[in-house]
Formats: C-alpha cells, structure tokens, sequence
C-alpha cells in the first residue's frame, strides 16, 4: 500500500500545529499519523485523497510531498 508524507515547513507555532491536528481528527478520523524527527513534522496519509484534502487547506506550510510504500 502506497501512503504518502507530507513534510511541513520548519518553525511552526504550536498553534498552528494544534489547528492541524484537529482539522485532522475532524477530516481524515483514524486515516493519519503525525510524526516527528530530527526537529520537523511529517503527516502521514493513507491515500492521495488524504493528501489532497491537506494540501489544498495548508498549501503554505507543506514543504515537500513523498510516497512511502
């Protein structure tokens, strides 16, 4: 199964992280994983609808889109 990573731009509030995550558990219940490493945040999205549905809210803030199988 394919999913895809959403890598976030570094340096964000924690309000805005707050704001993400509960668009998350509103939008895409159970369909999403945060994570953290090296100082950065990733999403990760089971399908490209998921990815699609955060990409369009929070365009300015995705740094980079990544398949991971």
């Amino acid at each position: 199964m394919r999913r895809k990573k959403l890598i976030l731009k570094d340096r964000l509030s924690r309000e805005k992280l707050d704001e993400i995550s509960e668009f998350l558990a509103r939008e895409l219940p159970q369909q999403h994983t945060i994570v953290r490493f090296d100082g950065r945040v990733a999403i990760l999205v089971g399908d490209d609808s998921g990815m699609l549905a955060i990409r369009d809210r929070y365009t300015d803030i995705i740094e980079e889109v990544r398949d991971i199988y």
